[in-house]
């Protein structure tokens, strides 16, 4: 496991399209662009100069494998955890319990006395790996699309 640099940029990209990915998959009004993509290399690279975030991966032969990204919040003291990701054919061998433990340290020499992490409700798996870690629920985000009226649909 290594820290994601400015100079990995291979890397950044990839990081940068599977969080859109998941994003994707999580939110059915989202929608992946070429735009999006750039964006969150940008917001990467940003957070790496100005070392307000952490990025570890664990990569298998120049592959990623794995990755986890997490931000510090001074208001509210705390680590925010915007992705962790392992890839499919990885999964169950501890790979993320590893990214997860080592963000955890991350934030406690940060002087974090919190950490989120958001997960989507079909993700079991990370639920599961989150509750044996002693996370707690704290809320249920709930959404539903609203037909708008305007002029362009007439509805």
């Amino acid at each position: 496991m290594e820290q994601l640099s400015l100079s990995q940029n291979k890397f950044i990209a990839e990081v940068a399209n599977i969080h859109e990915e998941q994003l994707e998959q999580q939110y059915y009004d989202y929608q992946k662009s070429n735009l999006s993509v750039a964006l969150r290399i940008e917001m990467i690279e940003r957070s790496l100069k100005l070392e307000a975030g952490h990025i570890l991966i664990e990569t298998l032969n120049d592959i990623l494998v794995g990755v986890v990204w997490g931000q510090f919040e001074v208001v509210g003291c705390k680590v925010v955890i915007e992705m962790l990701y392992v890839h499919p054919e990885y999964r169950n061998q501890g790979i993320g319990d590893k990214l997860k433990t080592s963000i955890e340290s991350w934030g406690i020499n940060q002087g974090a006395q919190k950490i989120e992490s958001t997960v989507a409700y079909s993700n079991k798996e990370m639920i599961e790996m989150n509750l044996k870690r002693d996370y707690q629920v704290e809320k249920l985000i709930m959404s539903k699309k609203l037909s708008v009226i305007n002029e362009d649909n007439n509805n």
